[in-house]
């Protein structure tokens, strides 16, 4: 039985590959270079503090080369109405070496490495499995291919977080059938209700936006017993809250953002709960001061909080673990 509060850490960890269709990689090299030394200084303060994280990597990040990599895209096909969401077209330099942006077997090596970092998959190519044209198949081979990359870096492949959280049942069966045993999904609030990037209203992302610094959705803890699966699917984990990076909202609403989180986390302590805190790494490339004088001032509460309430520390794998054994609660 588990009596006490779990923070749990997940980080989508995709470098380029989140936002290809968005922007080139040439425009913004000098950020994920940021983000790069970001994951280094993560993992090791993350160490440092017995902090246990989720690292949902993009698969193709671990691809050794560019001819290895467009031989596994053309293998995974997905046939997006939209070809500007299809990776096979985003142009990428011959290796990690020479393009830091769309390859990081290195810094995969030592996230795997590194004490209490679990290794996730955030699907092989970013795969959008609700996006106009998204095909089971494809995304049943995208899968196979990222539990293959994955797990050759000596962990085996047990948690995902779905990019831009688009799925559906027939995803979540494909999951379990993989070995997935656990998947983060959005908060249970309305305005974060999945939908495909194109269905997107911004009355939603204005909402999404103020409910960072004010409580405009449900509570952001829930007991591990609501952690809930159905027969032949993996584990839903909720996501609490997005550690959203610095912006001009901070400075118009000066500790809001901090203020809110701690107390959120300090509910979940209190009535042994759980709170599922998530960003990227590159946030972090914003404002990287800030960014990690932020996240000291979080993990400082959380030292307060495992004292005074026994709160500890669990990435997604382990809260997976713990939720199959016969005696655990719910």
């Amino acid at each position: 039985m588990l009596h006490n509060g779990v923070f749990c850490i997940s980080l989508d960890f995709e470098l380029h590959w989140g936002v290809f269709n968005k922007k080139e990689a040439d425009s913004c090299r000098a950020y994920f270079l940021q983000a790069r030394k970001s994951v280094e200084s993560l993992l090791n303060y993350f160490a440092k503090n017995g902090i246990h994280c989720t690292w949902a990597t993009v698969g193709a990040l671990a691809a050794p080369n560019r001819q290895e990599l467009s031989k596994i895209f053309k293998k995974i096909a997905p046939q997006y109405e939209d070809g500007r969401l299809s990776p096979r077209f985003v142009k990428v330099g011959t290796n990690e070496e020479e393009d830091p942006c769309h390859f990081a077997a290195s810094l995969i090596a030592q996230i795997s490495a590194t004490s209490y970092q679990e290794l996730g998959t955030h699907t092989y190519s970013h795969f959008y499995a609700l996006e106009p044209g998204s095909q089971l198949d494809a995304f049943e081979r995208d899968l196979g291919m990222a539990s293959m990359a994955l797990s050759a870096f000596g962990q085996e492949v047990k948690s995902l977080v779905f990019p831009r959280n688009q799925y559906g049942e027939q995803h979540l069966a494909l999951c379990s059938q993989a070995g997935i045993k656990i998947v983060r999904t959005n908060p249970r609030a309305w305005f974060w209700k999945t939908e495909a990037q194109s269905s997107e209203s911004a009355f939603k992302k204005i909402v999404r936006t103020l409910d960072h610094y004010f409580p405009l959705g449900k509570s952001t803890s829930f007991p591990i017993h609501q952690i809930s699966k159905q027969a032949n699917t993996p584990y839903l984990l909720p996501a609490s809250r997005f550690f959203r990076p610095p912006s001009a909202l901070d400075t118009l609403l000066p500790g809001f953002k901090i203020r809110r989180i701690k107390k959120e986390m300090t509910h979940a302590a209190q009535n042994a709960a759980v709170y599922h805190l998530w960003w990227h790494p590159h946030n972090f490339s914003v404002n990287p001061q800030l960014s990690f004088c932020e996240l000291r001032e979080l993990i400082e509460h959380f030292s307060e909080l495992r004292k005074k309430y026994h709160f500890q520390s669990m990435n997604m794998g382990e809260l997976a673990a713990f939720k199959e054994q016969p005696d655990a609660q719910g």
